[in-house]
């Protein structure tokens, strides 16, 4: 993460080679996610490192790459918006992963997104059985970002 706030846009590249790379300690993949998409989007739309994060289908990276969404105010184009609600939504349903919070960036994140899309995704989080997702829905429908822990 600290090359994420600290490091150069032409990182991007060598940062997305270290993405597939298999790992054991898969928390690194989070921070990977995040950097991609704080270094990545200073040189192009937010929607381009963030789609290829979750492209990579690796759970942390996507979630890392949330996060910055969610941390950086990011607004990205409508159609990487519906594709994030989706898989949010894909996740924080899922009756396999009842504890996932995959997508709870997500949630934070639409403080900033506009759209019946994301008012009906904030509407149907504000009953989730967790807390913390029902929250970030309320402060997000009032425009605030709920904050979080980076980790």
């Amino acid at each position: 993460m600290a090359l994420g706030a600290a490091g150069d846009s032409s990182d991007v590249v060598w940062l997305k080679d270290l993405a597939g790379e298999p790992r054991d300690a898969t928390m690194i993949n989070c921070a990977l996610g995040d950097a991609i998409v704080r270094l990545g989007h200073s040189q192009s739309t937010a929607d381009e490192p963030v789609m290829w994060c979750q492209r990579q289908s690796i759970d942390l990276l996507d979630e890392g790459a949330q996060r910055a969404t969610a941390l950086l105010k990011l607004v990205p184009r409508d159609p990487t918006v519906n594709e994030l609600i989706s898989k949010a939504e894909s996740r924080l349903w899922d009756p396999e992963h009842p504890h996932d919070l995959l997508g709870l960036w997500v949630v934070i994140a639409a403080a900033g997104w506009r759209g019946e899309r994301v008012d009906v995704f904030l509407d149907r989080c504000l009953y989730d059985r967790r807390d913390e997702v029902a929250k970030a829905a309320s402060e997000a429908q009032q425009g605030r970002y709920m904050k979080m822990s980076y980790l």
